[in-house]
């Protein structure tokens, strides 16, 4: 992990669940705008909102990030001028972003009886969605619009999941890491990808992929800290660097089994073999009830555990019969795989847990050895 040199800025929770909320793109390639009234000017009412980016006017700060100049269009129609318009703008978690009172609208050369108010405002971070409420003033009378609009064009988040939590043995240590998976449309440049910690003393550097021909961005990311054997609970900030498209960042609240919203996070406990005979396996599993499913890797000889064969889906239980377990042996055609008797196998168990607190956990055992104890092929 690296120093951190940049600052927090603090946005509203934002929650993401593995592999259960992300936000899906739109199809249309034109922008979403969502107008609701409450009219009491008659001939007075508001057609449309827009906002874009400037570009030429977008400048580095201080910081290595951009000072993103945002573009802002109000359009009316009525048949009076002397209407004043005021208007607060808020991000996707209802935080004012930007607001002005009793605006005067210059009127629009190429439509009839069309006003137009043209604004701007600037900040660092990348709004992909600005929500609105406008209010018209005229003879002590007011018209109220509330919306919202999607600028389509701009980079735009589609996905992120976050976990799961991954917890197994790197040279006889306990080893704790986090996955972080994310696509992002429309790109147009990234200078870098940070993920940074609840303790926010430090930051991981994420790398990215990109796909030209489809113009988006994926992250497949495991960090974890190497001289931790956890990671922590509390509130991670991942933050895109868009240059001149600005900072796209994101709240991610980690919580962990026992649901604590700070402190250390050990994952899920790692599964230990306590006896093998030519019966059956017998497991020492904690928290057995928050387990979904398990796996057993099996593997060609102990010492190559590069080279799999097969693996086993099997029920959280704390034992296997042997007769059983090698019934559902398949490889990757799904095939059963034929064990021969007297050879040593390797062999892993991965538990994979339920969703909890929005996130899921695996843990990965230590290698242990599998050998039928006969002098013959068993039947297939």
């Amino acid at each position: 992990m690296s120093k951190i040199k940049y600052y927090i800025l603090i946005l509203s929770l934002l929650t993401i669940f593995f592999n259960c909320k992300s936000i899906k793109p739109k199809n249309t390639k034109e922008a979403n705008t969502e107008i609701e009234q409450h009219e009491k000017i008659k001939g007075l009412s508001l057609t449309s909102f827009n906002y874009s980016i400037d570009i030429e006017d977008t400048k580095i700060n201080h910081d290595d990030i951009y000072d993103v100049k945002y573009l802002i269009v109000f359009k009316f129609k009525s048949s009076n001028n002397n209407f004043k318009v005021s208007y607060i703008l808020y991000d996707e978690n209802n935080n004012i972003i930007s607001s002005k009172e009793k605006l005067n609208a210059t009127r629009d050369s190429l439509e009839k009886d069309t006003y137009i108010i043209q604004d701007y405002f600037i900040d660092m971070l990348n709004y992909q969605k600005i929500n609105y409420k406008i209010t018209v003033e005229l003879n002590n009378k007011k018209n109220e619009y509330t919306g919202s609009y999607e600028n389509l064009s701009i980079p735009k988040l589609t996905i992120l999941n976050i976990g799961p939590i991954i917890s197994n043995y790197i040279n006889n240590k306990l080893n704790v890491s986090l996955s972080v998976n994310l696509k992002l449309l429309n790109y147009k440049g990234i200078r870098w990808i940070h993920l940074i910690p609840p303790s926010q003393d430090s930051y991981w550097n994420i790398t990215w992929d990109v796909n030209f021909l489809k113009n988006e961005v994926n992250v497949n990311k495991i960090v974890y800290e190497e001289n931790k054997n956890y990671i922590e609970n509390g509130k991670y900030y991942l933050q895109i660097n868009l240059n001149r498209y600005g900072l796209l960042q994101k709240e991610i609240e980690i919580i962990d089994i026992s649901g604590n919203k700070d402190g250390k996070n050990y994952g899920l406990p790692i599964i230990n073999v306590e006896n093998i005979d030519n019966k059956k396996i017998q497991f020492e599993i904690l928290l057995l009830d928050k387990i979904d499913y398990l796996e057993l890797w099996l593997f060609d000889n102990n010492d190559n555990e590069n080279k799999k064969i097969g693996f086993a889906k099997l029920k959280p239980k704390n034992e296997v019969y042997i007769d059983y377990l090698l019934t559902q042996i398949k490889d990757e055609d799904n095939n059963t795989v034929k064990i021969k008797y007297n050879k040593e196998y390797g062999f892993k168990i991965y538990s994979y847990s339920k969703i909890i607190n929005g996130i899921k956990y695996i843990s990965i055992s230590d290698s242990f050895i599998l050998k039928i104890k006969k002098f013959k092929l068993l039947p297939f």
